[in-house]
């Protein structure tokens, strides 16, 4: 192999053109490692058949997910975004009173950015109301077995003066699915004494579809005193996650 090997292989044929001595060899080895990194970049992409679900640490900011997530309001009036583990949307105005650590599986490398969503009651509007995270799952094969892992939190901050709550825990569904630790497709994540502590699960399912949709929220009624002992309330949770979250299981 020779130095012309290095070259963009545009580079390459414009200069076996003009020398006798550029050898076929050179050529092809060019046209090799351009295929070759186009294949490693597809992969990434989540084609060639590998499952994927997006990352979370996108842009902080209110009403700002990365591609794939969404923030949905079933209900009225509720925030949802991109928050940091210092800084509710990242906003330095909103800090939180305990700050995050990354998330496990987080890589130091990275922003380590979470999607936000919360439940409120009397805060932003005189009824109950709520956010809930949804993100896509794609290039999934009917009828095979998957694992994806989420990571769920819960922090406060000062809100015109006064404390936010601690939410008690999370629902996640993935309705039209086949859950093998979770019967109705419902897992339930405890967050019950998890001051600003991360609780990860594993959730394992049977795909129905190409694509499967997550939905992630607020679950107060797992602690019936929450509801009952607050005449208002805001409780804010996060949701992470990182690379390779999701798997193809036997």
């Amino acid at each position: 192999m020779t130095l012309i090997q290095k070259l963009p292989v545009g580079l390459v044929l414009a200069a076996c053109m003009m020398m006798s001595s550029c050898s076929q060899e050179d050529v092809q080895v060019a046209q090799h490692e351009k295929v070759e990194n186009g294949f490693n970049n597809e992969r990434g992409g989540g084609l060639e058949g590998l499952p994927t679900i997006s990352k979370t640490d996108g842009t902080p900011g209110i009403y700002i997910t990365r591609p794939d997530w969404t923030i949905l309001q079933p209900n009225g009036i509720a925030e949802g975004g991109t928050s940091t583990k210092s800084y509710l949307w990242g906003n330095p105005s909103f800090p939180w009173t305990k700050p995050l650590v990354n998330a496990p599986g987080a890589n130091n490398n990275d922003a380590n950015n979470f999607v936000t969503f919360l439940a409120q009651y009397k805060v932003l509007s005189p009824d109950y109301t709520d956010s809930r995270a949804s993100v896509k799952l794609k290039h999934l094969k009917p009828g095979k077995k998957y694992d994806v892992t989420l990571s769920l939190a819960s922090s406060v901050h000062l809100r015109n003066g006064e404390p936010t709550d601690y939410a008690p825990g999370a629902r996640v569904q993935i309705p039209g699915t086949i859950s093998q630790n979770a019967g109705s497709g419902v897992t339930v994540f405890d967050l019950r004494g998890k001051q600003a502590e991360w609780v990860t699960k594993t959730i394992t399912f049977v795909a129905q579809d190409t694509e499967q949709s997550i939905y992630i929220f607020n679950y107060l009624n797992l602690d019936p005193q929450f509801v009952s002992s607050h005449d208002k309330y805001i409780a804010y949770m996060h949701v992470f996650v990182g690379e390779k979250a999701i798997v193809e299981v036997p």
